[in-house]
């Protein structure tokens, strides 16, 4: 039974936030940046690697164990070998900058501002799904379609063949589009609201605000939402159909990245005022601390490896990746 913390705030929620996202004027505008960091005082767990970039986003494709890190200047995807980073990395260039690195089925999908690049982790060959607009995220939907959050606020829903089968307005942006169960939701950063999307009815559905200034959002195998809000230090998690504010887990040190290992449930998160790393057992009535680790500076991206629940963070000020093996 959830607490009568997280019941209250479940309602105050809905109550602030019902009926702004659809409206296509935003009211709460805001651009949530990570916590800066601090200086290094321990050495980070696990071994390292620099990669001699700094890194914007990470995936990890179960299949073939492949660590994607999608970096800038120049603009590329770094394929590594996740259960040993000093293999040689396997670049892909990407036709302009890149906004998030997710895995799909069986391949890598990288939101740009050019359209999605689909890449094949095993060959390393791309391809390009051009669109006229910036893309911030993507996530892939039953028939092989791809749901696509645009910098207008805009959900795509394209069908297979690559044509336009919908598109839902009425976000600030969509930052952060992820499937959870059999829903759709989208994580507006600007709104700081994560919003049910209906593809069928081409409409944005219930709305709640996430915090004061939401970052990134995971989803996790009880079709539940992982976000992080690093203005309070919090952990939120919701539930869709309905969608529903379940718990907020205190946090503090500024989390920020969130992955999920969907054999363990464990919720890795970052924490960049503190660089460290910490996992938290989600699959119980509220999230219970197992483990914390240091990590390198600014650990703004993670990933899990299901096979072996092995931690892999990256750093945004270059200086690169860290696998820290589990028990």
């Amino acid at each position: 039974m959830r607490s009568h913390r997280a019941l209250v705030a479940a309602v105050l929620t809905a109550v602030t936030v019902t009926g702004c996202a659809g409206s296509g004027t935003p009211t709460n505008v805001l651009e949530p940046r990570a916590a800066p960091s601090s200086p290094l005082t321990v050495a980070p767990a696990g071994t390292t690697t620099d990669i001699g970039s700094a890194v914007i986003s990470t995936a990890l494709d179960p299949r073939s164990r492949t660590l994607a890190l999608l970096v800038a200047a120049p603009d590329r995807v770094l394929l590594l070998d996740a259960t040993d980073l000093t293999v040689p990395p396997r670049s892909v260039a990407l036709p302009a900058r890149g906004h998030e690195v997710v895995a799909g089925d069986g391949e890598l999908l990288v939101a740009t501002a050019a359209g999605v690049v689909r890449v094949d982790p095993t060959t390393a060959v791309a391809s390009l799904l051009a669109m006229d607009t910036d893309v911030l995220s993507v996530a892939v939907l039953p028939d092989d379609e791809l749901a696509v959050g645009l910098s207008t606020g805009v959900v795509r829903v394209v069908a297979a063949d690559g044509r336009t089968a919908a598109e839902i307005g009425g976000l600030a942006s969509a930052d952060a589009v992820r499937v959870a169960g059999d829903d759709l939701v989208a994580l507006d950063r600007r709104q700081t609201s994560l919003t049910a999307v209906n593809t069928a009815d081409e409409a944005l559905a219930e709305a709640l605000r996430a915090g004061e200034g939401a970052a990134r959002a995971t989803t996790d195998r009880f079709g539940r939402v992982l976000v992080t809000e690093p203005v309070r230090g919090e952990l939120l998690v919701f539930s869709t159909s309905p969608l529903m504010l379940l718990q907020r887990f205190p946090v503090p040190g500024g989390p920020w990245a969130v992955a999920v290992d969907p054999v363990t449930d464990i919720a890795w998160v970052t924490l960049t005022a503190t660089n460290e790393v910490v996992g938290f057992d989600v699959a119980g009535p509220e999230p219970v601390e197992l483990d914390r680790y240091p990590t390198l500076s600014r650990p703004e991206s993670v990933a899990v490896d299901p096979a072996d629940g092995a931690v892999l963070v990256a750093s945004a000020t270059g200086e690169g990746v860290q696998r820290i093996p589990r028990p």
